[in-house]
């Protein structure tokens, strides 16, 4: 289950019984008493409010807020993916075709203002960005979990280079990865199609300040 499927599992688990334990919870959500002290804290940040007398338990007069999208935000989401940059390349435009297909679904959003079906893209892809594909995966799983990355340049060889994940940028309509090999300041943009290979570390780093993702951004170029 999501974070997010989870936190409302935990909500309507501490409606039905009362109170909980973490260790409780921990059993009933499948993970690790850490993970769910992180989603309680999650929940009161969200101003759930959750309060230990013998047990975690829910406030009985609690107003949970609502985790479902608006008309209005979905046509925030909407102007957002028209007018981003990775939508140039089929990997991400794909991803935000699945999301606008989730959110059309919904009857209400299936037309923009102007009464106009939303998000109409061009699916042609070549088979170089087809081949991306694994690799833009790769690279974003790795700057989700805040994990290293290991790249190869060469089909000859098996050599893989250990990197930081800083960011994805499109230039000119093709993907670039942002990453360091070390933890100081220089970062470098490599093309995606000089890439051989890519796969996650299991080792973790400390995000990166923004600082470091270069700020000369023009309107061809974004960062993720």
């Amino acid at each position: 289950m999501t974070k997010a499927e989870r936190l409302i599992y935990l909500v309507n688990l501490l409606r039905e019984r009362g109170s909980m334990f973490v260790g409780d919870m921990s059993t009933e959500c499948g993970v690790s008493p850490r993970t769910i002290y992180r989603d309680l804290s999650s929940l009161l940040k969200m101003n759930i409010p959750i309060f230990y007398k013998n047990g975690y338990r829910l406030q009985d007069d609690a107003s949970i807020p609502s985790m479902e999208l608006s008309a209005d935000d979905a046509e925030l989401v909407f102007y957002a993916v028209r007018n981003n940059p990775l939508s140039q390349h089929p990997f991400f435009r794909n991803k935000f075709q699945a999301i606008e297909q989730k959110l059309r679904a919904r009857k209400e959003w299936k037309k923009d203002k102007d009464g106009q079906d939303v998000i109409l893209f061009d699916d042609t892809t070549t088979s170089e960005q087809s081949d991306q594909a694994p690799l833009l995966a790769n690279f974003l799983t790795a700057l989700y979990d805040h994990r290293k990355v290991k790249v190869s340049f060469s089909e000859s060889t098996s050599d893989l280079l250990e990197y930081i994940p800083i960011a994805i940028k499109i230039i000119n309509s093709e993907p670039y990865f942002v990453m360091t090999s070390d933890a100081g300041f220089s970062a470098s943009e490599i093309p995606v199609s000089s890439v051989h290979e890519v796969s996650v570390s299991r080792e973790r780093f400390t995000r990166r300040p923004i600082e470091l993702i270069n700020r000369e951004s023009s309107r061809d170029e974004i960062t993720v």
